[in-house]
């Protein structure tokens, strides 16, 4: 799919989006900078964008379901405000049952035999995916269909989700972001140098003693923060 520019301009304009790290990222990867998505999922106007471009895209491309899946937690947000807009039945997954209670994965009511449509916020190469995938059809529920705000990689890998058949709409990369968000001024270029360490070397990058020693000056002077205004 091509890229969005809707959804790069309300990852740009969000305060507080970028943390240096380095952090542990849910895929496993140790990143050089953070991006907390959970920022801009937290402001209504941004839900309502969303849900309307995920609208927009089921629209064009006859994606057919009976309810919305949002996985926990990130894609919870979304998934609610786009089954609110559509008057669809929302679910959630979790990667572990609940302990306690019902015991349960997926919760919400539904009838085993639905097929339904997995929302969440980003995607890296599905290892986070697979869970809520396993979940969702263990459960009784059909589902070929992932849709996420932005992927990390620039080249469309999903290695951990590529023989759970399902297909995978997004509408931009972090790459391409990263680069929006310098030529508009949002970041520094040093920010966009190395984060693209990362995008370019994700297992390898934090093994380099000079690119470890330039992440942690920067990160002394900009206290923190990517944001250049």
């Amino acid at each position: 799919m091509p890229t969005d520019k809707r959804v790069l301009d309300i990852y740009a304009k969000q305060k507080s989006f970028g943390k240096v790290g380095p952090m542990r990222a849910s895929g496993g990867w140790l990143v050089p900078i953070y991006f907390d998505v959970r920022t801009a999922l937290s402001q209504p106007k941004n839900l309502k964008a969303f849900a309307n471009i995920f609208a927009e895209c089921i629209k064009k491309n006859g994606i057919k379901f009976d309810a919305i899946v949002g996985g926990a937690t990130a894609g919870m947000p979304i998934a609610l405000a786009l089954a609110m807009k559509l008057n669809k039945p929302f679910l959630w997954v979790r990667k572990i049952p609940k302990k306690g209670g019902m015991g349960k994965a997926v919760e919400g009511y539904f009838e085993k035999g639905w097929k339904v449509l997995l929302v969440d916020d980003v995607i890296v190469n599905g290892t986070s995916k697979a869970p809520f995938i396993k979940n969702i059809r263990k459960a009784g529920l059909i589902v070929d269909t992932i849709m996420v705000t932005l992927r990390r990689p620039k080249i469309k890998s999903f290695s951990k989700i590529k023989n759970l058949k399902v297909k995978v709409y997004d509408f931009g990369s972090l790459d391409v972001l990263m680069e929006y968000m310098a030529a508009k001024n949002y970041i520094t270029q040093e920010a966009l140098k190395i984060i693209k360490w990362y995008t370019e070397y994700p297992d390898t990058w934090h093994q380099d003693p000079k690119k470890m020693e330039f992440l942690n000056k920067y990160k002394k002077n900009k206290k923190n923060s990517i944001s250049k205004i």
